[in-house]
């Protein structure tokens, strides 16, 4: 119990200080809605409106690169990492736990 407690606290530690800068957190977002309107054009085959949202999204991630602000997607998978051993801990504490200690 005390091994998922450490586990459940180092997680939420890495979270908070892993936390973007509002400016970072910013273009994340912007990045995330022009993606969603570039899988609408996309959907709609118009090439025009799909320039014209890939060259955003460019100045977007060379804004991101120029205010230094981590890579999203790799804070993400390390955040998902962190939470597959998580589980796997809690999994084998829980089994640990209801077979009263048989395995």
């Amino acid at each position: 119990m005390r091994a998922i407690l450490l586990a459940a606290c180092l997680l939420l530690c890495a979270a908070s200080a892993s936390a973007e800068p509002p400016q970072c957190k910013r273009i994340t977002q912007q990045q995330a809605h022009y993606q969603t309107l570039r899988d609408r054009a996309h959907a709609a085959d118009n090439a025009l409106w799909q320039d014209r949202l890939d060259q955003q999204l460019n100045y977007l991630r060379q804004e991101r690169r120029m205010l230094g602000c981590p890579d999203a997607q790799a804070a993400f998978e390390a955040m998902m990492a962190q939470l597959r051993e998580l589980v796997k801990l809690a999994a084998e504490g829980a089994a640990t736990f209801f077979t009263g200690g048989m395995m």
